[in-house]
């Protein structure tokens, strides 16, 4: 649009006065001038009307379509005036650009003609009549696209300038482009009639100021007023409405929402541009009105209210409006820049309507109320409308009630997105449901929608959901079920996969569930825990169609249905399936799979194979091993394993027994036989089969029978009378001989009601007949009729079930007929039997009679025998007794019928003929014995009796006597026993008692009285001799025959009578060790043993609803056990209602020493009283062995409550005169508490001095028979005590001793009793201690201990030994070994040791010096370290040595050289481990008296304590061993050792060579002469001999405790083995006897040198081996008397000498006790029989002899 500028006008108007105007009118001068004015005026008003009428439409027509740029037809004119003109009908029609288009019936033009004249321009005020207006908004958003020219030249005379636009009843149709529309629509159109108003230009048309009032086609009314600037384009405009179609606004202007309806009553001011609304300020009411917010899915409606306009804000006052069906009331405003800040909420809306407002798709119905609150935000291109939901009724989601649902949710608009991030339902009946997502909403062209929901469903009861959709199934629960979901994908596709998970159903399951729409569902992953086993299956559900894949594995049947136990193993198997849902199509369904019942029955059944395709199934089924009687509760006779194969096939349309088909065959292994079905067919109805049976064992059926059925049958019928009455069977059978003794064969055939048989025949036994039954019921017989012959045959064989312990015997004959009807036939014939035995008892041979038994006519038999017996039976018709008699040797029983009653007498009739038993009770079973003799008085009737009643010898089980009697009446159900007397030896008992029956039950009383009770009597009579016998309770013995001994023979019956007696000595003693031995291993005396009797009183009464009720009062004198013994026994008390009561129990030893208890005891509950007085613990030596001796007396309480279930007790004990391992105690007490399983107790112990031992503690105890368990196995132990107390430690071993110092010890000891943790502290000062492994005290011992919950830290324990030190520190677990990675693994405990004496018995005794490290733990301690020993000894074991008659008894001065101390039990397995033990100096390795050796060398030790097991080589450097009576030494020069290794542990292997000279005494006949022994010494006496000197060398390899029989021995001269022998000690007792007769002086000689000088002559060995000496000696000799040269005497002599070669020998000896100079000596041997000697004394003694020896 074009600006110009309007031009100046001059708007002056003069009025002259009248009376001037008059004047001028009417002068001359106007006259003169006014006619040729007058003319030209006419001729200017002939142009004027000329230009008016033509010219001036034209004119105006050119000028205002030059104005306004667009095409303008103008009308003529229709009236002219000097003022203004009227033009007829105009029209601005539309052009190429612009569509706007105006139509006007008439134009009033009014103008001022004086402006024509002076300027030229014509102002104009143009009013349009009734004109008719289109005017579309263009696409920049300008109403009026006209471009006014505001300046120019025209193209006519005169210029038109508008100043006024009026009209009048005017019409416009305004259409907008807010809606992008480029044609009127009804959407973009506003219609107003009877518009009035006017525009007018001002600035040059630059400004234009309006008002108009019109009526909206649409009704109410619309007044404008404004002002409109054309160079801006922006607009003001006031706007007021009356019943305006609100609608109408949003046709005209562009708003963030788009109203639809409604009315508006409005008084408001706008402020726009052509493309922007600027501001509104005003109000508007709205009535009824409908909105539609651009971002929302629905609009809002019937909305009333106020909104206030400020600039670009509009506020809403509590607007209420309706969202679709939503009702909810608005508040905040709206800002047309900055975007909406609104909020709403919504009081109450039902489900349904919120459904149908947010256009929502559910799947189930939906019923409830909600209410909610919302907010709408944001910028207006960018709205985010939040809120939130929850209900106020409970809400109904199908067929579940939902007590609370709620949910938050944000609409953001600019991303399309509606989140829910908080949803949450919980259903009434118990769970919860919660979850969230996205919904992408498409709201603009380039968004698409999508979903993304979670969803969690917790412990939801799917019970109470399944009962809600009327599915209450008992047998199955659904339990708790969680459930995971996601809803993926668009809102027109969307995807939901659901993972659920049921694990508390009766099928736990789990699974996914993929669902796309109703028609398209996805089933994955889903297993179900079915009765032990799995069934996981997979499915869809595409377009109708479905399709599923099951596997179940190890289904066990049983837990789905009622079902026998060997259904419930496990099933397994493969289905595919697949259809469609339309019902008109089931032969669409098609199925494969197979199958497999493992199990059942202890067999198999297989499907292989299952098809249904085309309206047909088919199917094998394969049965293995299926045991029957595992199937169905069948009788145990049909037991049987089953196999077959059956093929089936029918119609899936009509599953009817016409439509099956089938065959197969089948086994039953049945009855220990077999039922083989052959050629199963089964076609249109109707069955056959062929059956064999084989070896069916008939007593399966009926224990009375016996044998094996076999037979062959055809059977046929129809499925539809399955029953006896409708199938048809032949055939023949036989039975085995096992059922009546011989085989049995009967053809017979069925015809549905009657069985015949033409022919049974056996060996003994002919019959033939039928069998009628009811058809209706087969089971019912109504006719017999069968001929009967039986000869000869054998009783033992009939198949009758005899009582219990019963048998029979003989041969019986029978001719007759059965006939009649069951249960009671007609049975007439004659009865003959041969050798007829009860219970082993015979008849006479031959008892024969006739046999009549006619139903209302009785019984009659009456069988005679030969001899003397006879048994006759007579029967009334109602079958009770009229008479019998049975007559057996001297027993006799008669009875007659007299009125009501029958009599009945007994006489010497053994009870063993009956086998009775005692009735079933768990005190007294057994056998009855006795000889019976009775009369009694029976009604049967009434079922009552009395009578006298003697037993001679009666017995029952082990209880046996010597005579009962008694007298007893019962009837109506009750009885009573008088008169009642038990003896048994010199025990007599009174027996009274009564029973009866009551409404409540039977009711019994009984009293014994004692008069002379002995206990041996009622031990005897129970045969209770043991303690052994004890434990079988009241059932009898069980006695061993004589061939169950297996005895030895140790008879010599062809033996002498001295040899036999002596055999009978040897046995008797044998015995009397045996009876030691058992009394040693268990020295409580036998039972037998126990002597002593008792009197007293015992009631009894009860009913089995009451119990027993019992009193007694018994006393006992004088008894005797063994060596023990007891004053005084009393047993006062009552038993009643399940209580024992206790008045009490009470056992007196002697004046002093007392045992009693009192109290009231019973399984519910106890409380009583144990009281002890001066009970001696000696006595508890003899059947308990005690760690520790103690004695002394004990004195205390004990009170006892609870039950037996939890038994509680609390009491107190003292000891009094104690002592503990024979060391006296000055006081100990102790008390205790029992209770809930636990046992807390508190002890003071005082053996010396003022500082007891205190103890405190609490341990778990459940008791055998208690069921209450304790609360925890915690333990709790506290223990206190110091400086004298740990004397204690002297009392409880001996191995460790306590001094005295100062010492204290706290320990708390918690955890378990498996895993206990110590707490504590023990501190010693200046303490002096002894152990028995120190041969001196450790002194001024000083150190700390700490107990660390499972270790112990000893913290530097020091003390001083003799001249040494022992110092011990480190961590020692208690328990378990430290870990690897423990810190304290690196600080082990260590004992470093300084010249320390051990005597540790029969391993070592001597000094030790090391450094021993302790690992493991103080239950299992791991020793290792290095350990010097030196100056000690260490000992070999004696245990395999063998004995050493003669061995030396001076060896054994020092402790552990006699090895007789046997090594102390260790108290924990102490092991060694790589313990470096090194022997130093002076350590001798000793198997005293055998071996003594000087060693020296390193051993290895490992294993336990009491299993050393060292290895290393020791070098042996001097020593010597004992054989018999010679002492021999380690010969120089050779390498001995001992080699330890782990195999033989202290037993080393020896490796050595020993020489010894050893004196050999021979008679000679060389005259005396004093010279060495080594040569013939001539002055000793004839009738003594010579003594010579014999060297032996001793060589052994071997273990040492196998010396003597690895020995070998050698000698010079040569000797032999058994001369050898005789040297070294083995003659020396003949020598001593004289040989022969002789004298006793070499005798001496050689006890001398062994028995007296033995001792010495260590000490003359080692000095000798000091000198370098070969040998250095001390023997005896005899030496001649001068004065008598024919006798000598008894001397001593030492000899040395030294070893030339081996041959060569240089000695010399000198007299110790007789003056004789010394003699030097010099041999040589030439050979072992010739040897060379020579010997002088350099004075008046020289000789030289060639000595030839021969041994024989």
């Amino acid at each position: 649009m074009s600006n110009f500028t309007e031009p100046e006008t001059e708007d002056s108007q003069q009025s002259p006065r009248p009376n001037r105007l008059k004047n001028i009118l009417f002068s001359r001068t106007t006259v003169a001038i006014g006619v040729p004015i007058l003319v030209g005026v006419a001729a200017g008003a002939w142009w004027i009307n000329r230009f008016i009428y033509e010219q001036l439409s034209p004119l105006v027509e050119k000028n205002l379509s030059q104005t306004l740029k667009r095409p303008i037809k103008v009308g003529r004119v229709e009236r002219f005036g000097l003022t203004g003109l009227r033009l007829g009908a105009t029209s601005v029609p539309a052009t190429a650009t612009d569509p706007d288009t105006a139509s006007i019936e008439a134009v009033e033009v009014s103008y001022n003609p004086l402006s024509v004249l002076l300027t030229r321009t014509l102002p104009l005020d143009v009013t349009l009549v009734n004109p008719k207006a289109y005017v579309q908004q263009d696409t920049q958003g300008r109403w009026v696209n006209t471009d006014i020219a505001t300046g120019g030249e025209a193209g006519g005379p005169i210029q038109i300038a508008l100043n006024r636009l009026g009209w009048r009843n005017a019409q416009a149709i305004l259409v907008s482009n807010v809606q992008q529309l480029t044609r009127s629509t009804p959407r973009n159109t506003v219609t107003l009639n009877q518009v009035n108003g006017e525009a007018t230009f001002r600035e040059n048309y630059n400004l234009i100021n309006f008002n108009l009032a019109g009526k909206p086609q649409t009704g109410g009314e619309l007044k404008l007023d404004g002002d409109f600037r054309a160079e801006s384009g922006r607009a003001s405009i006031n706007i007021n409405t009356q019943e305006f179609l609100a609608s109408d606004l949003t046709r005209l202007i562009e708003l963030p929402l788009v109203i639809q309806g409604g009315r508006v009553n409005s008084d408001f001011k706008a402020e726009l541009t052509p493309v922007k609304l600027l501001g509104l300020y005003g109000t508007a009411d709205l009535n009824k009105v409908t909105a539609q917010v651009n971002q929302l899915p629905q609009a809002f409606n019937n909305s009333q209210g106020r909104l206030q306009f400020k600039g670009t804000e509009i506020y809403l006052d509590n607007v209420a409006s309706s969202y679709g069906k939503i009702p909810a009331v608005a508040k905040g405003s709206l800002d047309i820049e900055k975007g909406f800040n609104l909020s709403a909420y919504v009081d109450a809306v039902s489900a349904a309507a919120a459904i149908s407002s947010l256009n929502l798709q559910v799947p189930v119905p939906v019923d409830g109320v909600f209410r909610s609150q919302v907010k709408l935000t944001g910028p207006v291109e960018a709205a985010v409308l939040t809120g939130d939901v929850v209900n106020i009724k409970p809400v109904r989601l199908d067929r579940l009630n939902i007590s609370r649902v709620s949910t938050n949710f944000t609409l953001d608009t600019a991303a399309g997105t509606l989140n829910f991030p908080n949803i949450s339902a919980t259903p009434a009946a118990g769970g919860k449901v919660t979850g969230g997502g996205t919904l992408k909403l498409a709201l603009k062209p380039e968004q698409t929608a999508g979903l993304d929901f979670k969803f969690i469903a917790n412990n939801i009861p799917g019970d109470a959901i399944a009962k809600a959709y009327g599915v209450t199934n008992q047998a199955a629960k659904v339990g708790i079920v969680t459930a995971q979901a996601q809803v993926t994908g668009t809102p027109d596709k969307p995807r939901t996969v659901v993972n659920w998970q049921a694990p508390q159903a009766t099928y736990p399951g789990k699974g996914q569930l993929v669902i796309y729409n109703a028609n398209n569902l996805f089933l994955r992953d889903t297993i179900f825990r079915v009765a032990g086993g799995d069934v996981s299956a997979a499915g869809e559900l595409v377009n109708q169609r479905w399709k599923a894949a099951i596997k179940a594995t190890g289904v066990r049947l049983g837990q789905l249905t009622q079902v026998p136990p060997s259904l419930q193993n496990p099933v397994n198997g493969t289905f595919t399936l697949a259809g469609t849902l339309d019902p008109a199509k089931p032969q669409q369904l098609t199925a494969t799979g197979a199958g497999q019942l493992t199990g059942i029955g202890g067999g198999t059944i297989n499907v292989p194979s299952i098809q249904v395709a085309a309206g047909r199934w088919q199917t094998q089924l394969q049965a293995t091993d299926l045991q029957l009687q595992r199937l169905a509760p069948v009788p145990p006779q049909y037991a049987g394993s089953l196999n077959g194969r059956l093929n089936l096939s029918g119609s899936t349309t009509a599953f009817t027994p016409e439509t099956l088909r089938g065959s197969g065959t089948g086994r039953l292994n049945v009855a220990g036989g077999t039922i083989n079905a052959r050629d199963i067919q089964l076609n249109n109805g109707r069955w056959q089969v062929a059956v064999n049976t084989n070896g069916i064992q008939l007593n399966r059926f009926n224990p009375q029978l016996r044998g094996l059925l076999t037979g062959d049958a055809n059977l046929a019928g129809t499925i539809s009378e399955f029953s006896p009455a409708g199938i048809t069977a032949a055939g023949q059978v036989r039975l085995s001989e096992e059922l009546i003794g011989q085989p049995l064969t009967a053809s017979l055939n069925w015809n549905g009601n009657t069985l015949n048989i033409p022919q049974l025949t056996s060996r003994n036994i002919q019959a033939n007949g039928r069998v009628s039954v009811d058809p209706q019921n087969v089971a019912s017989i109504t006719g017999l009729n069968f001929n009967v012959k039986v000869r000869d045959y054998d009783l033992k064989n009939a198949p009758v079930q005899l009582p219990p312990n019963s048998s029979v015997a003989g041969r019986v004959s029978f001719v007759g007929q059965v006939t009649g009807n069951l249960p009671v036939p007609n049975v007439v014939g004659n009865v003959r039997l041969q050798n007829f035995a009860v219970n082993n008892v015979a008849f006479d041979p031959l008892l024969a009679g006739d046999l009549r038994l006619q139903p209302g006519r009785g019984l009659n038999l009456d069988l005679v025998g030969n001899q003397n017996d006879r048994v006759a039976v007579n029967l009334k018709p109602d079958y009770r007794p009229n008479n019998f008699t049975v007559r057996l040797d001297e027993a006799i029983a008669t009875g007659r019928s007299q009125g009501e009653n029958l009599l009945v007498n007994v006489e010497n009739f053994p009870l063993r003929v009956l086998n009775l038993s005692a009735p079933a009770n768990p005190y007294l079973t057994g056998p009855v014995s006795g000889i019976l003799s009775a009369d009694l008085t029976v009604n049967p009737d009434r079922l009552a009796a009395q009578g006298d009643v003697a037993v001679a010898q009666p017995g029952i089980g082990r209880l046996q006597g010597d005579r009962l009697a008694a007298q007893f009446r019962y009837g109506n159900g009750g009885g009573t026993l008088t008169n009642g007397e038990f003896v048994k030896g010199s025990s007599r008992y009174a027996l009274t008692g009564s029973f009866s029956q009551t409404p409540k039950g039977p009711q019994f009383q009984a009293k014994a009285n004692i008069a002379q009770g002995n206990i041996q009597d009622i031990l005897s009579a129970l045969q209770i001799y043991d303690f052994e016998d004890l434990q079988r309770g009241f059932q009898p013995p069980d006695y061993a025959t004589a061939k169950d001994l297996g005895i030895l023979q140790v008879g010599a019956p062809n033996r002498s009578l001295l040899t036999q007696l002596r055999r009978y000595s040897e046995v008797l003693v044998l015995l009397q060790q045996q009876r030691q031995q058992r009394q040693d291993a268990f020295p409580v005396p036998a039972l037998a043993e126990l002597q002593g009797t008792f009197g007293g009183e015992v009631t009894a009464s009860g009913s089995p609803q009451q119990g027993i009720a019992a009193d007694f009062n018994l006393r006992g004198d004088k008894w005797q056990w063994g060596k023990y013994t007891a004053d005084r026994l009393v047993a006062a008390g009552n038993f009643n209602e399940g209580v024992l009561t206790l008045l009490p129990v009470r056992v007196r030893l002697d004046e002093n020493t007392a045992v009693a208890l009192t109290g009231r005891f019973s399984s519910e509950q106890q409380s009583g009283q144990l009281r002890v007085r001066g009970f001696p613990l000696s006595l508890l030596n003899d059947f308990v062995e005690l760690p520790i001796a103690v004695t002394g007396n004990v004195d205390g309480t004990a009170t006892i409550a609870g039950s037996t279930e939890n038994p509680l007790a609390v009491g107190e004990f003292q000891l009094s005169e104690g002592t503990i391992n024979q060391n006296p105690v000055e006081s100990a007490a102790a008390s205790f508490s029992y209770a809930n399983a636990r046992l807390g107790f508190g002890s003071n112990i005082l053996i010396a001095g003022p500082d007891p031992l205190m103890a405190t503690g609490s341990i778990p105890l459940q008791l055998p028979f208690a069921s209450v368990k304790p609360d925890s196995d915690q333990i709790r132990l506290d223990v206190n005590v110091q400086n004298q107390g740990l004397a204690l430690l002297n009392v409880l071993t001996d191995q460790v001793a306590w001094k005295g110092g100062e010492g204290q010890v706290q320990l708390q000891v918690r955890g378990t009793l498996k895993q206990p943790e110590a707490k504590g502290i023990a501190q010693v000062k200046n303490a002096t201690i002894t152990a028995a492994a120190l041969t001196d005290p450790l002194t001024n011992v000083n150190g700390t201990v700490l107990f660390n919950e499972d270790r112990i830290l000893v913290k530097g324990i020091q003390g001083d030994f003799s001249r040494g030190q022992m110092v011990a520190q480190g961590v020692i677990p208690i328990f378990e070994n430290l870990a690897a990675n423990d810190p304290d693994a690196a600080n082990p405990l260590t004992v470093s040791l300084d010249r320390l004496r051990l005597n540790l018995p029969n391993l070592y005794q001597g000094g030790v010096d090391g450094k021993v490290t302790v690992t493991g733990s103080t239950l299992n301690p791991t020793i290792g370290g290095q350990v010097l020993l030196a100056d000690g000894q260490v000992f070999l074991p004696t245990s395999n040595a063998p004995a050493t008659p003669g061995a030396q008894g001076g060896q054994g001065g020092q402790g552990g050289q006699g090895g007789t101390a046997p090594a102390p039990a260790a108290e924990a397995p102490i092991e060694l481990n790589d313990l470096r033990l090194t022997l130093g100096n002076n350590v001798s390795v000793t198997l005293p008296p055998i071996l003594d050796f000087q060693a020296a060398g390193t051993l290895v030790v490992n294993g336990m304590l009491g299993d050393l097991r060292p290895q290393g080589t020791i070098n042996l450097e001097r020593g010597s061993v004992n054989l018999f009576t010679t002492q021999f030494e380690l010969e120089r020069g050779y390498e001995q050792k001992a080699t330890f290794t782990p195999k033989q542990a202290l037993d080393p292997t020896l490796d050595v060579r020993l020489i010894a000279s050893v004196p050999e005494v021979t008679r000679s006949q060389v005259p005396s002469s004093v010279i060495s022994s080594e040569i013939s010494d001539n002055t000793l006496s004839t009738d003594i001999g010579s003594v010579n000197t014999v060297r032996v060398r001793a060589v052994a390899k071997g273990p040492a405790s196998q010396l003597f029989e690895n020995l070998e021995l050698t000698s010079s001269p040569s000797r032999s083995q058994s001369e050898i022998i005789a040297l070294i000690g083995g003659g020396f007792a003949q020598t001593l006897a004289g040989q022969g007769g002789g004298d006793t002086a070499t005798g001496l000689v050689n006890l001398a040198g062994t028995a007296i000088l033995g001792n010495f002559q260590n000490t003359f060995t080692d000095i000798g081996n000091a000198l370098g000496l070969s040998e250095l000696r001390l023997f005896p000799t005899s030496i001649s008397n001068e004065e008598r040269s024919r006798s000598s005497t008894l001397g001593l002599a030492a000899e040395a000498g030294v070893d030339i070669t081996r041959n060569a020998y240089v000695s010399v000896l000198t007299f110790l006790t007789a003056q004789q100079p010394a003699q030097f000596g010099l041999s040589y041997r030439l050979n072992d029989n010739t040897r060379v000697r020579a010997a002088t004394d350099f004075a008046d003694d020289t000789q030289a002899v060639v000595e030839y020896e021969v041994q024989f």
